[in-house]
C-alpha cells in the first residue's frame, strides 16, 4: 500500500486484461495454426511384396532390400489414380515414406499414377516409419513358431528374438508424430529456392509405411488404448487409412479398419472394461501350471552341452 492506495486492488483490472488479451491471442494463434493444416493426411501400406509371395526370401534377402512384385507395382500406380481422383487433385501434397525398398518403390508407383511429377514433389524419408524388426536373415520355422506365440502372448507387447515388439514401433511412431505436428503448424518450412508448388498450402499429407506401423501411427494420433488396437488387422497391400481435419483442426479417421472375428482376439487383450480388468485373475494353480513348465523347458537334456 502506497499513499493509503492499495495497488493490488488498483491494477487488478488490467491484469484481467491482459489475460483476455494473452487468452484471446492464443486462441487465434491456434486457429490460424488449424486452418494452416492439411486436409487430409492420408496412410497408405506398401503394396504387395516378393516376400509377402515367397516368405523364404528373408532368409537371403535383407528386409530392407525386398522389393515389390510386378502386382504390387500395378496397386502402387493404380492407388496413385485414385489417390490423385478422389482426394489430392491438385492441391499441394506432402510425401512421407519409410526408407525400405518396397515403400520407396510404392511411392514411385502412387506418383507415376497420380500423375505427379517426382522432380518437384516433396519426398520425406523417414527411418522412423520402417517395418517392425522382426530380426536379421530369418529362419522360416522360428519365425512361425514366433508368429504363434506372438498370437498368445498379444501383438503389442510380443517382443521377435533379436527384434522389436509393438510397443517399441509406437515409441518412434510417437515421435515421429510430434515431428510431423510441428511441421504442419509451421507450415512444412520453406525451401531456399521457393518454387510455385513449394508456396502454395499443403492440402494433403501421405504417408507409405508398413502394416504394424500403419496402424500405431493411427492409434498414437486417435490415442487409442492397447486395446483398442489389439483387434485392428493390417490393411491390405496399397490400402488407404484416410483422416480428415475438423473444423477445430484435429482429425478423425474416416475409413473403417478390418478387424479380427472376436474367435481371433484374446479377450483379455481386447477388452479394458472394468469387469473384464477385475475378472482377469490367473488362479494360484494356473501360475504353478505356468511355472512349472517354463522351468521343465529351461531344464537342459542329461549330457548335453547348452
Amino acid at each position: 500500500m502506497v499513499l493509503g492506495i492499495d495497488l493490488h486492488r488498483l491494477l487488478a483490472p488490467l491484469d484481467a486484461l491482459v489475460g483476455a488479451i494473452s487468452s484471446w491471442a492464443d486462441d487465434a494463434s491456434w486457429r490460424h495454426r488449424a486452418r494452416r493444416r492439411p486436409r487430409h493426411i492420408v496412410l497408405i501400406r506398401h503394396g504387395e511384396s516378393e516376400a509377402n509371395l515367397d516368405t523364404s526370401l528373408h532368409q537371403s534377402v535383407a528386409d530392407h532390400r525386398i522389393a515389390l512384385s510386378d502386382k504390387g507395382w500395378e496397386q502402387a500406380r493404380e492407388a496413385g489414380a485414385k489417390l490423385r481422383r478422389e482426394i489430392a487433385g491438385n492441391g499441394r501434397v506432402v510425401w512421407y515414406c519409410s526408407p525400405l525398398l518396397r515403400t520407396r518403390q510404392t511411392l514411385q508407383g502412387l506418383l507415376e499414377g497420380g500423375g505427379w511429377d517426382a522432380s518437384v514433389e516433396d519426398v520425406r524419408q523417414d527411418p522412423r516409419l520402417r517395418e517392425q524388426e522382426w530380426g536379421n536373415f530369418q529362419d522360416p520355422e522360428e519365425i512361425r513358431a514366433a508368429m504363434s506365440e506372438r498370437h498368445e502372448y498379444g501383438h503389442f507387447y510380443y517382443r521377435f528374438p533379436r527384434g522389436e515388439s509393438g510397443a517399441d514401433c509406437y515409441d518412434r511412431c510417437d515421435s515421429f508424430v510430434g515431428s510431423l505436428m510441428r511441421a504442419m503448424d509451421a507450415g512444412f518450412g520453406r525451401k531456399k529456392v521457393p518454387t510455385v508448388v513449394s508456396r502454395r498450402r499443403v492440402e494433403t499429407v501421405v504417408i507409405v509405411t508398413h502394416g504394424i506401423t500403419l496402424r500405431l501411427l493411427a492409434t498414437r494420433y486417435l490415442k487409442w488404448t492397447v486395446a483398442q488396437f489389439m483387434p485392428l488387422r493390417n490393411p491390405r497391400n496399397c490400402e488407404a487409412w484416410v483422416l480428415a481435419r475438423t473444423p477445430q483442426g484435429t482429425f478423425q479417421l474416416k475409413t473403417t479398419p478390418r478387424r479380427y472375428a472376436q474367435s481371433e482376439t484374446k479377450n483379455t487383450d481386447c477388452d479394458d472394461s472394468i469387469q473384464a480388468i477385475k475378472g482377469a485373475k490367473n488362479t494360484k494353480e494356473e501360475i504353478r501350471t505356468r511355472t512349472r513348465t517354463r522351468q521343465n523347458k529351461d531344464i537342459a537334456p542329461a549330457g548335453r552341452e547348452e
